[in-house]
């Protein structure tokens, strides 16, 4: 590929061949032909300074979405010659597309800025990157010997949650004369799996009133697989002889076996909406981000607080199930997780509400744009509690401005359409940009046993 540089020297000669032919003068034909020679001997040079090269990426098979990464590249010169001024390219993992070619752009400053910067001893290290959060990462190596092999690192920013592999790296030269200019493409075998950044939670009230029960009645004990001792009772074919009370057995001359009261579980529930198509300006991946954050918070603190996890979504209009057995499955299925859904948040309620685990908290993360589309249902969910997490794109639409202002929920309340379900514990909004601790440990209605005051 030529550059401007080159386009220069071409028209330069074609002017010097124009004269020479005007004034018959044999030097500049000679001229003219050592500049287009430079420019051959340029353009094949940087064709072969990329070519034979090879290259192996490691990296942490895991991370956490905005936090730097630490890559480690180990280019090798499959050839005998020497390569100077190699620039190596690795191209960002989040980009959507990545181009067949890379070409490198130098930003154009002012002499003062240069002479401004070197005072202020700014300038690189040889070989140093400086990778813009979100961009490709380019690395100068000034010469690589043949059949050498060398280690770049460098930390990488600007990671989305998501799950990449074999994104491409560039090899990029112009040539010890700068006049053309060439790449060539390799796909280093990587996998890296971005998990979305979450918030730890000191309380969360939806869940804080099934996990600790004496908040509430006791409900009565009943026989089960558990710790806690229930009764004695008469022996039955199949009982284990482990379980024999010796004691009561002597006393009443028959086999007498002990009981324990049945465990009691709080289960969490996370359904997603993963809808596709942009919103209100708001993209798709964006929103879902965001419902990403906000469920791996929530998962968090049910984990930690000894609660099973279930998250589901849609996979077009199929529903999808995960029973994660821990915080890192659980965020590695929300890494996986791509805005493909289609049914909308009242339809995901109704289809996936027989696929959920029953007596638990369905806490329902979505983005809604009217009151029409919340998911009133006149039944509960199979004896379980539903929260409903509302995430918005706007700045600054907290729980106090919702509940006060002119947004959909209160626009929703005024017109009495009417009272919230037995079943819900309440509503939190997360908006975009906004705290997740505070709005999540703030709920701005919570029902549970009661109206809405303003009702």
């Amino acid at each position: 590929m030529l550059s401007t540089r080159s386009l220069t020297l071409v028209a330069l000669s074609m002017a010097l061949l124009l004269i020479g032919i005007n004034s018959q003068s044999g030097w500049l034909f000679w001229l003219a032909g050592l500049l287009i020679a430079a420019l051959l001997v340029s353009w094949l040079e940087s064709l072969l300074l990329v070519r034979n090269l090879h290259a192996e990426r490691t990296l942490p098979p895991r991370a956490i979405e905005g936090e730097p990464l630490e890559v480690e590249l180990r280019v090798r010169n499959g050839g005998r010659l020497a390569r100077y001024l190699l620039a190596v390219v690795d191209a960002d993992p989040c980009a959507e597309e990545t181009p067949a070619r890379f070409s490198l752009k130098s930003t154009r400053r002012s002499a003062r800025e240069v002479l401004r910067e070197t005072l202020a001893g700014g300038e690189d290290e040889p070989g140093e990157v400086s990778q813009e959060p979100g961009g490709p990462a380019v690395l100068l190596l000034p010469r690589l010997a043949g059949r050498e092999e060398v280690i770049l690192r460098y930390r990488r920013g600007g990671l989305r949650r998501g799950i990449y592999r074999d994104w491409p790296l560039y090899f990029y030269s112009e040539g010890t004369l700068g006049l053309s200019r060439h790449s060539s493409r390799i796909r280093p075998a990587s996998r890296l799996e971005v998990h979305p950044s979450y918030v730890e939670l000191s309380a969360f009230p939806f869940l804080d009133a099934l996990i600790y029960p004496w908040r509430e009645l006791l409900p009565v004990a009943s026989r089960g697989e558990g710790l806690d001792f229930y009764g004695v009772r008469e022996y039955q074919p199949g009982d284990p002889l482990g379980r024999v009370h010796w004691r009561t057995t002597a006393r009443r001359g028959d086999l007498a076996v002990r009981e324990f009261e049945a465990e009691r579980t709080t289960r969490l529930a996370i359904l997603l909406d993963n809808r596709g198509g942009d919103a209100d300006a708001w993209r798709a991946r964006d929103r879902l981000d965001l419902q990403a954050r906000v469920a791996a918070s929530i998962a968090a603190y049910a984990f930690n607080a000894g609660c099973p996890v279930t998250l589901a979504a849609y996979r077009g209009s199929t529903p999808a199930i995960h029973e994660a057995p821990g915080l890192q499955a659980a965020l590695g299925w929300l890494a996986a997780l791509e805005a493909d859904g289609i049914p909308a948040p009242r339809e995901q309620l109704e289809g996936l509400l027989p696929l959920l685990p029953g007596n638990a908290l369905v806490c329902q993360v979505m983005a809604i744009g009217s009151p029409g589309e919340l998911p009133f249902s006149s039944s509960p969910p199979r004896g379980s509690r539903l929260a409903w997490i509302l995430v918005t794109a706007s700045h600054g639409k907290t729980c106090n401005s919702i509940v006060g202002g002119t947004d959909a929920l209160e626009e929703l309340l005024h017109q009495g359409q009417a009272w919230f379900p037995d079943f819900l514990e309440g509503i939190a909004v997360c908006g975009e940009g906004e705290d997740l601790r505070k709005c999540l440990e703030n709920p701005c209605i919570t029902c549970a046993g009661w109206r809405y005051p303003g009702k």
